[in-house]
């Protein structure tokens, strides 16, 4: 299994209230991301695995959350059912294991974004996404947005949702969602370019983007 980010093992305490990564660009494969006990932004990619992986703090496990002593030395299982991946517990863990906060009873199938919690640690998964968003109206046409074009359109509408008269900033949401200014800019001209926008003023387009993006439900 492949685990992206810098190795950490150790006695770390896992922080009490979980932090968790935040949103970032889509993935090419179904992952599980969390902060391991130095607070580094780490990814557990799930290719390539005979179907069943054990979670826990022991080396041995296939997912060692090292760091954690409030996790137990084999604490869930993951298994892949088909596409989809089944998190169970089955009294193997001494403190339970939560998703989206209810505790786990038996098996659940997980869903993209699903927080995990086993002891302090909190895991996001994440699947993989498609390469295009199915087509949005737009001006009685169509346009197709991929998925990280869909997550900076979300970004950008960020501020709105709080109470601001005006959209975030490229570096904004570069911080958000851990990319480079650089790649913001250039999803934002494509959108532009794909809500028709290329024509507006300059101190226009943001507002009318995230104007539109807001209208359609995009956010």
């Amino acid at each position: 299994m492949d685990v992206e980010g810098p190795r950490s093992v150790g006695t770390a305490p896992a922080a009490a209230a979980g932090p968790t990564v935040p949103a970032g660009p889509p993935v090419d494969d179904d992952v599980l991301c969390f902060r391991d006990g130095d607070g580094a932004a780490r990814r557990f990619v799930l290719r390539g695995s005979a179907g069943r992986l054990l979670l826990g703090r022991s080396s041995r496990c296939d997912l060692a959350l090292t760091w954690d002593d409030e996790v137990s030395r084999a604490h869930a299982v993951l298994e892949r059912v088909g596409e989809d991946w089944l998190l169970a517990d089955d009294g193997l863990s001494r403190n339970g294991t939560h998703v989206n906060g209810e505790r786990l009873s038996g098996g659940r199938r997980l869903r993209h974004e699903d927080r995990l919690r086993l002891g302090g640690t909190v895991l996001t998964y994440r699947r993989a996404s498609p390469a295009e968003t199915e087509a949005t109206a737009v001006g009685g046409g169509t346009v197709k947005i991929s998925e990280a074009q869909r997550l900076v359109l979300r970004a950008l509408c960020g501020p709105l949702l709080e109470g601001a008269v005006v959209p975030a900033t490229n570096r904004e949401i570069a911080q958000r969602l851990q990319l480079a200014e650089d790649t913001v800019k250039e999803h934002l001209k494509e959108l532009f370019r794909r809500f028709r926008l290329d024509d507006a003023r300059p101190n226009e387009k943001r507002q009318r983007l995230a104007t539109r993006a807001r209208d359609l439900g995009l956010m």
